[in-house]
């Protein structure tokens, strides 16, 4: 899972496990998977605490995984500790597990077996 906050045209912040949308080995555009619009509200004056609020994005879809043009797209960059732990316990809530840690080398428990 690659988790990454996107900035778009629109002025929209959108957090998302992103996958590339290839088409003859072009890159097209992203599949924001599980995408969620980040907003960031006070926190202007100094001293202020700031809060972050994970909605939806479009809420009114029932599809989890949105198609997003190459063009709409400004930059992607690294979201900040706290709005990862949120998204990730958004994913949690929604029932998707989060991705598997890689441990190389070890081998599992005879009791996780199924």
């Amino acid at each position: 899972m690659t988790v990454k906050l996107a900035l778009l045209k629109s002025g929209e912040e959108v957090i998302s496990d992103v996958a590339e949308m290839v088409v003859e080995e072009k890159v097209v555009g992203y599949i924001f998977n599980y995408p969620y619009a980040a907003k960031l509200f006070g926190g202007l004056k100094k001293g202020e605490k700031n809060t972050i609020q994970l909605t939806p994005w479009l809420p009114l879809s029932k599809d989890v995984s949105i198609p997003v043009a190459m063009d709409w797209i400004i930059t992607f960059v690294e979201p900040v500790t706290k709005l990862s732990e949120m998204y990730s316990q958004a994913m949690e809530d929604y029932g998707v597990k989060k991705p598997e840690v890689d441990t190389a080398g070890e081998q599992p428990d005879a009791a996780d077996a199924d």
